[in-house]
């Protein structure tokens, strides 16, 4: 394995503490209070005021560094632009703007920021550095998003996007790409703890994707 893996890499291995004390989901009450809100909800202007009313009431309860209020807020800005028409020849910028609002609210409070504007993935540089002999020669690649942990160069997931549709497979095989380098470190770096993550690539109807990585290979 050593004649594998890079110095940093084979460090990350031995010390392992990153990822020990991190939790993964939203709790029950929170899972709760969402189905609460959009079941049986058929218009957009129920649906506003159920997320406007529940807002109301965990604000009373001091309850706004709460993920029951961040989800609420997420899902208050998304339901506002259901039925806005989107401008064809608006920004690539503009675009980003309205989906970065949303994660300022889900990682608030977390020991995450995102980093944009043609930022450099280091998990693409040290896949190029384990497959060339000249290490000098390597960069890493230039993408539109990468979340990542404060203060530390470690890499959660990257996102690229494109505002006319000719480009969807070119930027989504991007994405992938980088995604992969990105799961393989973290990897690298949990000793296998893990193993799975997950973005939203763009399309005529979004989805998430979830890349895991079993043995050698990624799916």
């Amino acid at each position: 394995m050593r004649h594998m893996l890079l110095t940093r890499q084979l460090n990350d291995l031995e010390r392992n503490t990153i990822f020990d004390d991190i939790i993964f989901g939203l709790d029950v009450t929170t899972l709760q209070m969402f189905d609460e809100i959009v079941d049986k909800c058929h218009d957009l202007n129920t649906l506003l005021i159920r997320i406007s009313t529940t807002k109301s009431k965990l604000l009373v309860d001091n309850k706004r560094q709460s993920d029951g209020y961040k989800m609420l807020k997420v899902l208050d800005i998304v339901a506002e632009n259901m039925d806005k028409q989107t401008d064809a020849h608006i920004s690539e910028l503009t675009f980003y703007r309205r989906f970065a609002m949303l994660l300022d609210f889900v990682f608030s409070d977390l020991d995450m920021t995102l980093d944009d504007s043609e930022t450099i993935a280091e998990a693409t540089k040290m896949a190029q550095q384990q497959s060339v002999q000249n290490v000098t020669s390597c960069f890493g690649r230039k993408i539109d998003l990468l979340l990542r942990i404060k203060d530390l160069k470690v890499g959660l997931a990257s996102n690229e996007w494109k505002k006319t549709k000719h480009l969807y497979n070119q930027q989504q095989s991007k994405n992938f790409r980088i995604n992969c380098s990105i799961l393989n470190e973290l990897f690298i770096r949990s000793s296998g703890k893990r193993n799975t993550i997950s973005t939203l690539l763009p399309t005529d109807i979004a989805h998430l994707d979830s890349f895991k990585k079993d043995s050698e290979d990624i799916i």
